[in-house]
Order: structure tokens, then sequence, then C-alpha cells
């Protein structure tokens, strides 16, 4: 069995935003916690096989007010 590396492009995306109010000393404050999740975006193809393919496919249709991770993926053949 060998390991191939392939590449995955994924949108960062905000799903959930917890909020808890604390009691503090001086009053009550309010705290925020983001969740975020990792999407794979339309355009995106499933893999790419080398880094630079990703990134090359990345700078032509990202949209610039979004934030992307390239994933490595081990696959097994």
């Amino acid at each position: 069995m060998s390991l191939t590396i392939k590449y995955q492009i994924y949108e960062i995306r905000e799903i959930e935003k917890k909020v808890t109010f604390a009691g503090y000393s001086d009053g009550y404050g309010r705290e925020t916690e983001s969740i975020y999740g990792l999407v794979r975006p339309n355009w995106a193809s499933y893999s790419y096989e080398t880094e630079e393919d990703a990134i090359d496919s990345l700078n032509k249709y990202r949209d610039r007010d979004t934030d992307y991770e390239i994933k490595k993926v081990y696959c097994a053949e």
C-alpha cells in the first residue's frame, strides 16, 4: 500500500457564535466565541496534484473578502 499526497481548498466560514454573559467584580460583561467550519467552494476541484496547482486555482477564483485554507490530504492506494 502506498500513500499519495493531494491538496484540497476549503473556505473558512463562521458557523456559530456563542454569546455568554458573565458577572465580573465591576459589573456584567458579554463574551463571544466563534466556531468555524471548512466548506469546499463550488469552484474548487475535489483535489489537486500539487500545492502549486491549488494555489494557482485559489488565486484565480477566490473572493478577496473570504478566508481559505489549503489542506494536505494523504490518500491510500
